[in-house]
């Protein structure tokens, strides 16, 4: 088919309203000769306002610490489930007597239920005035389990750098209602005995009916397991927290 028959082909009656008319070679003709304003460089010119970008969120999100009640980032996290999973090996079935201090030491050495075994600081004072012998971590923590023993804190991790004794007292304030209801509906032990400093200040609010446990703690306040108490005040702890039902 040569040019000219395609060109009588192409050539058709006139289109009604709403109908699409075939290309002619005329109208390509047309169009050749015709000047064909750019678009796409205006189109793909780049803005006199330049590229807008969304905000994006600098501040990073602070969490609190169900355990403690502090400011927590993901190392925070990280420890607590560490010592959580460390404490759980040694829950006893049936809890005879909670040991419940006021703050979790900062050093694991000084935590009694971290496998290490090494039984610094608070876990060393507590082993010694339980009468508990320091040799061998798998059998000192099954000792301290057989007898039906739990140690916990109200802020059971190590305060952050920097907090203040007077925001770590608040911190154990926040968290009583929390630690009460634990003990209340999850631990259920017999006996609730209360020891360190930091516990001093709150003494008062554990009682048998907020509790539903015996609360035990020394004939000034609760118990401080340091080398200024006497040999008589801590056979009174030995003997609360080791009593029979």
């Amino acid at each position: 088919m040569n040019a000219r028959s395609a060109e009588s082909r192409g050539r058709q009656a006139p289109t009604t309203e709403g109908e699409v008319r075939p290309a002619t070679w005329e109208m390509v003709s047309e169009l050749r000769g015709a000047r064909i304003p750019p678009v796409f460089p205006s189109i793909c010119a780049a803005s006199p306002r330049g590229l807008r970008s969304l905000p994006t969120m600098t501040t990073p999100i602070s969490l609190l610490c169900d355990g403690c009640g502090q400011s927590a980032s993901p190392a925070h996290f990280a420890r607590r489930l560490q010592r959580l999973e460390w404490t759980t090996r040694y829950r006893p079935v049936h809890i005879q007597t909670l040991l419940l201090g006021g703050i979790a030491p900062e050093g694991d050495a000084a935590f009694l239920y971290c496998p290490e075994g090494n039984f610094q600081g608070e876990a060393a004072k507590l082993l010694d005035a339980l009468r508990i012998s320091r040799e061998g971590k798998s059998a000192v923590l099954g000792e301290f389990q057989k007898r039906g023993l739990l140690l916990t804190h109200v802020l059971e991790c190590p305060l952050e750098p920097g907090v203040k004794p007077s925001t770590a007292q608040q911190l154990i304030e926040r968290q009583l209602p929390m630690v009460m209801a634990r003990i209340r509906r999850s631990l259920k032990p017999k006996r609730v005995v209360l020891f360190s400093a930091e516990m001093a200040a709150v003494a008062g609010r554990f009682t048998e009916s907020s509790l539903g446990s015996s609360v035990f703690s020394g004939p000034y306040g609760p118990w401080l397991l340091d080398s200024s108490a006497r040999e008589g005040l801590m056979e009174g702890f030995r003997e609360a927290a080791q009593r029979e039902s």
